[in-house]
């Protein structure tokens, strides 16, 4: 099965879920993760079994980190697409 992660940007965050990938693949699966274009190819090299799409976006508003990664794991053809996302509250522009 392909299975997708989202964890686009965030180094020690990708390096602390690497156990888990690496785990879905002992298991049989096949991961596809998204991350920043910047770091390919130092993971490619560090973590070759892992499928690493390039997230090309040039900006890195919150779209970035979940827009991007889901069209990427949807034209991998992963077996299931993440699902859902985050509502955040809109922000007032004053703070008190």
């Amino acid at each position: 099965m392909k299975l997708g992660l989202i964890q686009t940007r965030g180094l020690g965050d990708i390096v602390i879920v690497l156990p888990v990938a690496q785990a879905l693949m002992n298991s049989g699966h096949e991961i596809y993760w998204p991350i920043d274009k910047s770091w390919i190819p130092d993971f490619e090299e560090a973590w070759p079994a892992v499928n690493w799409l390039p997230v090309t976006s040039a900006a890195h508003s919150m779209d970035y980190f979940l827009q991007p990664p889901k069209q990427l794991l949807t034209v991998a053809g992963c077996d299931r697409p993440p699902g859902g996302s985050i509502q955040l509250p809109e922000r007032s522009e004053s703070r008190t």
